[in-house]
């Protein structure tokens, strides 16, 4: 299978790139878990949370093999570069997952607000 690969300044949600990352490195490492995205922009966050700018990607984590979780997160971060951050939460509970996110830059307009 192709890469999926985003051309610089198409001016897209981060989102956007996000997944294309964790969809390229999953397939990379032919992982016997299906990658389940669980909230890009819906679900509960904290109040100014990246996910609400389109600019945070959580994926569930628990049914990676143990092994394989920090390698895909590390592998996810190095493809997506300067700029973003990552992290396992929750790790061994019921609601783990990785949180992906751009921290480079300022936060855009939420996505739940209407454009006029």
């Amino acid at each position: 299978m192709a890469e999926t690969k985003i051309k610089q300044n198409v001016g897209i949600a981060k989102a956007v790139v996000i997944l294309a990352a964790v969809a390229n490195e999953a397939h990379r490492l032919n992982l016997p878990a299906e990658v389940v995205i669980t909230s890009v922009s819906g679900g509960w966050h904290s109040k100014n949370s990246r996910h609400y700018f389109g600019q945070a990607v959580d994926v569930r984590s628990k049914n990676f093999p143990h092994t394989a979780k920090r390698v895909f997160l590390q592998r996810v971060l190095t493809r997506l570069g300067e700029g973003y951050t990552g992290l396992l939460e929750g790790e061994g509970s019921p609601n783990e997952h990785f949180h992906i996110q751009w921290s480079g830059g300022p936060r855009k307009r939420p996505l739940t607000e209407e454009v006029e």
